[in-house]
């Protein structure tokens, strides 16, 4: 057979020719799984470092960090993010800057990072890397640093049955519903007691150290919170604003010391309950507020539980005309609240109901007139949103404690 012959007969012979196809065709197959392949680890890493992100700017903008400079959350935040992003398959982190911004209480963070995962398969191709980059922020409204003035009324008319069964109870069994202290061994106060009846007073000091407590429970540093508390008096013959505790930030301490607030003991002469005192002195005692960014300058709020009847005498100015020589009953004079208002003072007003008593001599003369107006002056005497009333079918506890939970702020994630 000639050379010729032995050229066309090899062209023309075809066994074999799905295993060179196959040869030809497993180049770019195999680079396409080893893509495939290199770009899961690419995926996979990514997915650690993102985590490693978010955990990044919790830690910068978090309560542990809030109190702290810009600068040294900072740190803490990269420090997470170096911590958690070692080791990843493989990957390294080729840029990492974390921002932190600041406007008014609320602070943000914004890590932005890169990366890149060596190849395997594709490195024959040139491709020596894969790239990767991503975003993660994060921001935290802090808490305030905040004074909080409780001034909380303990005027006979708080001697009052606390719920309508203790009311009921109280005229069954001792022919009124006011249980009065005077300090001797078995007073109206005592008898009460003794029968099982709450009083408005004693509900007053239990709702109190409750709210202390949750208080307690929403502090986001040192100082952050402090609180002070005042009565109306010990005795009725020398009303007048009474520290129970001062401005602390030992809560605890605070909550020990309620325990000594009590009903004031009615003592001759009796002076009533000067409200309008009361808040004048308040007024005096609270300093101007600041903005609550910085310990020295904390927001101050005044936080007044009354049932809002100012009785007293020598008082400035009576809604009514005078009796009993120059005693004066009236509801809440609101341009006191507003003088406290306007220093920045926020006032929170919670209105124990002033319950009607119809027959009785000194309510149909002196109170009944303004009754309607008890209420409306008390919130007008209040900050916008918080005014709260509570009557003796609600429970003070949790009504003291939702005027108060507007403090509480939360640290989220927003991309």
């Amino acid at each position: 057979m000639s050379l010729l012959s032995r050229v066309g007969a090899f062209i023309r012979q075809d066994k074999g020719g799905v295993a060179v196809m196959f040869a030809i065709a497993a180049v770019p197959l195999i680079l396409a799984a080893g893509a495939a392949i290199d770009y899961s680890r690419v995926v996979a890493a990514k997915g650690k470092v993102e985590a490693a992100a978010d955990a990044a700017v919790l830690a910068a903008t978090n309560s542990q960090s809030a109190s702290k400079s810009v600068d040294e959350a900072r740190r803490m935040g990269l420090d997470v993010f170096t911590t958690l992003t070692q080791g990843i398959g493989g990957a390294q982190i080729t840029g990492v800057s974390l921002d932190i911004s600041e406007q008014g209480l609320t602070r943000s963070a914004r890590i932005r990072y890169s990366l890149q995962v060596p190849t395997t398969l594709t490195a024959v191709v040139g491709i020596q890397s894969m790239q990767a980059q991503g975003v993660a922020v994060a921001s935290q409204t802090r808490a305030p640093y905040l004074d909080v003035y409780l001034v909380l009324d303990n005027s006979p008319s708080m001697g009052l049955g606390a719920t309508t069964r203790d009311i009921n109870l109280m005229t069954a069994r001792l022919g009124c519903a006011f249980a009065c202290h005077e300090g001797t061994r078995d007073d109206m106060y005592v008898q009460a007691k003794k029968i099982g009846a709450l009083t408005r007073i004693e509900s007053l000091r239990m709702a109190t150290q409750q709210l202390i407590a949750v208080a307690g429970q929403t502090v986001a540093g040192p100082n952050q919170l402090r609180m002070a508390a005042y009565s109306f008096g010990l005795a009725t013959n020398r009303p007048g604003l009474t520290q129970i505790f001062g401005l602390t930030s030992n809560l605890d301490l605070a909550r020990a010391r309620t325990n000594a607030f009590d009903l004031m003991l009615n003592v001759s002469p009796d002076l009533g309950s000067p409200i309008q005192k009361i808040l004048r002195a308040a007024n005096q005692v609270i300093p101007s507020a600041g903005d609550g960014f910085r310990p020295d300058a904390p927001q101050k709020v005044l936080f007044f539980v009354s049932d809002g009847v100012a009785d007293e005498r020598g008082a400035e100015s009576c809604w009514q005309s005078l009796h009993d020589s120059g005693r004066c009953e009236q509801p809440v004079d609101p341009s006191i609240c507003d003088a406290m208002k306007a220093r920045g003072i926020k006032i929170a007003a919670l209105y124990t109901t002033y319950l009607p008593l119809p027959g009785n001599e000194f309510y149909e003369n002196q109170i009944r007139p303004f009754q309607n107006l008890i209420g409306p002056r008390m919130q007008a005497c209040a900050s916008p949103g918080l005014y709260a009333e509570v009557n003796p079918s609600q429970s003070l506890t949790d009504t003291m404690i939702e005027l108060f939970k507007q403090s509480v702020k939360t640290t989220r994630l927003t991309q």
